[in-house]
């Protein structure tokens, strides 16, 4: 797997970070599992959520998919 951009300061594009921000398919996962995930790729200490996301983005890494809570009173 080729690294296509591994740019490690903090986000601070307003354009980007809504960008990020928007995509819901990384909304249920926590922080710590996203690092991991960019972790894999970079080998480097992530430094925050979106770094962490534009890195799987950018990299074309699976995202997992997290099951929403179970509501045991709905029917």
């Amino acid at each position: 797997m080729a690294i296509t951009d591994i740019t490690l300061t903090r986000i601070t594009d307003p354009v980007l970070l809504k960008k990020l921000a928007g995509m819901r398919q990384f909304h249920g996962i926590p922080d710590e599992l996203l690092f991991k995930l960019a972790h894999h790729v970079t080998f480097c200490k992530i430094p925050d959520r979106w770094v962490a996301i534009y890195l799987i983005v950018e990299n074309g890494l699976p995202i997992p998919v997290v099951e929403p809570p179970y509501d045991k009173f709905q029917r």
